[in-house]
């Protein structure tokens, strides 16, 4: 099957760098970027805030059970970092495109509603369509407008603009988990 080119820079679009799970020693980036806005904004889960979140909820067995439930928690922090953007940006938006680093796709776009219910705010997926690139139908390159902006943030050359609030993170994930 032949897959379709999308060139992702006309659209919104949100990546991460240094996924939630991958290094908890080291912060995780996730960036909205629309290069033919010239929109750009990006919000940082500090490690400290990472190591808590992994004492506080990662549970160290390796049952399946426990990776069942580490991955929910880790899917539930990726729909809130999504969340956030969409609530912090000072634009409207109405569409975004999300590179699944985080699978699956369905249960983090049901933790986005959740979350957004959770925290006043209803209709956040009436009012906003968030859909998952699906790598399988649309070739994207792997370094993304989106994934070049969080390392940039990430290296410390440009500035996140919101720092995650452990205190609010670690209270939804007690509700919604």
């Amino acid at each position: 099957m032949d897959k379709t080119f999308i060139d992702i820079a006309q659209y919104n679009h949100v990546d991460i760098s240094n996924q939630i799970d991958n290094e908890w020693k080291r912060d995780s980036i996730l960036a909205f970027v629309n290069e033919q806005k010239n929109y750009y904004y990006s919000v940082r889960l500090r490690n400290m805030e990472k190591s808590k979140l992994k004492k506080d909820f990662i549970n160290p067995l390796e049952t399946e059970a426990a990776r069942r439930h580490n991955k929910r928690v880790i899917n539930l922090v990726f729909g809130y970092m999504i969340f956030k953007i969409i609530q912090e940006m000072s634009i409207s938006i109405t569409k975004i495109l999300i590179c699944p680093d985080h699978r699956p796709t369905k249960e983090v776009h049901h933790y986005i509603q959740k979350i957004s219910s959770f925290l006043s705010r209803p209709n956040l997926t009436n009012d906003v369509d968030i859909s998952f690139i699906n790598r399988k139908i649309y070739e994207i390159d792997k370094k993304t407008p989106a994934h070049r902006w969080a390392k940039k943030v990430l290296s410390g050359r440009k500035k996140a603009n919101y720092i995650i609030d452990y205190k609010e993170l670690h209270e939804m994930i007690s509700k919604l988990l």
